[in-house]
């Protein structure tokens, strides 16, 4: 049975006629790459048929980065154009329909064959993502997601491999191979800002803009503990001066999360800690100066004087 999104040799085997592929039912969407009107396709599923318009073609850049499930601003979001990298000596680009070619001088251990398509590993693709276009904030973010748990939260649907996708010590082995790319600079200044446990990319930002402000850096995900069986796992801890930051997500508006939100932070001030929380608002500069206000009323209860930094 044809996938939602498939390519022309896929409909041939199936038995197709091109009369039928010119039909009302199927939409072209690239060189040989064809779509049912009447289904919701998958991202990974255009992924897949895009990528195997070659043997020396993969899914690359953003869209690999999307593939595997790595946080990116809100602004780059699935779809096309497509970014798709060839290999070869001759450094032709893939040309064809809702795609963006690339050359790549990656080594054939950079690259994974999974879910029957090819596609830039994990470390490669965030190096790629170091030229393109965005940000250190961003760019550490990206490499936050690669260093998740397996225990962390669950994984996005419609996304490809496991927690966690890379370590540190791969991406400094890439980058010492990899000398002269695009973005490289920008990828050596982001690599020691990673940290591993971080579940979501808020609380990866959050963690990166209080280091700016001058608080102690903060420990993602600790476990401190156990109260009455249930465990203490704090978004962010400062274990020295025994300060929590929380980041309440959207789920966090539900009424059954909101309980265990309140005994969280009654367990945490059992065992002596102060929780400072902020949400969504935190991505506003009133939010954002209030929150770092409360925090730094938590440090001062603490005898800790933060001074203020100005925002980069």
């Amino acid at each position: 049975m044809l996938r939602s999104v498939f390519r022309l040799d896929d409909a041939v085997r199936a038995g197709m006629t091109p009369d039928q592929l010119r039909g009302r039912m199927y939409e072209r969407i690239g060189r040989s790459v064809y779509r049912r009107r009447d289904t919701v396709i998958r991202p990974v599923d255009v992924y897949a048929a895009f990528s195997r318009s070659s043997p020396d073609t993969y899914l690359s850049h953003t869209s690999a980065a999307l593939a595997w499930g790595i946080w990116l601003p809100p602004r780059i979001q699935p779809g096309f154009p497509i970014h798709l990298s060839r290999t070869g000596p001759d450094r032709t680009v893939p040309r064809q329909k809702n795609v963006i070619g690339h050359w790549s001088s990656a080594a054939p251990a950079d690259v994974r064959e999974i879910d029957g398509f090819r596609i830039a590993s994990p470390a490669l693709a965030w190096t790629q993502l170091a030229g393109s276009a965005l940000g250190l904030e961003d760019l550490v973010v990206a490499g936050d997601a690669l260093l998740q748990d397996p225990d962390g939260p669950p994984r996005a649907e419609n996304v490809v491999g496991t927690n966690p996708l890379a370590t540190t010590e791969e991406l400094e082995r890439l980058l010492q191979r990899r000398a002269g790319f695009r973005g490289r600079r920008l990828a050596m200044e982001a690599l020691p800002l990673l940290r591993a446990r971080a579940d979501s990319r808020p609380e990866s930002i959050v963690r990166q803009r209080l280091i700016r402000q001058g608080f102690p850096e903060s420990e993602a995900n600790p476990v401190l503990g156990f109260v009455e069986g249930r465990r203490i796992r704090p978004d962010l801890a400062d274990r020295v001066h025994r300060i929590a930051v929380q980041y309440e997500g959207k789920q966090h508006n539900e009424e059954a999360q909101l309980g265990r939100d309140i005994l969280r932070d009654a367990d945490l001030e059992r065992i002596g800690w102060i929780s400072v929380r902020t949400d969504k608002a935190f991505f506003t500069p009133r939010g954002e100066q209030a929150f770092f206000d409360r925090l730094r009323a938590a440090y001062d209860k603490r005898g800790v004087i933060i001074g203020r930094v100005r925002r980069a």
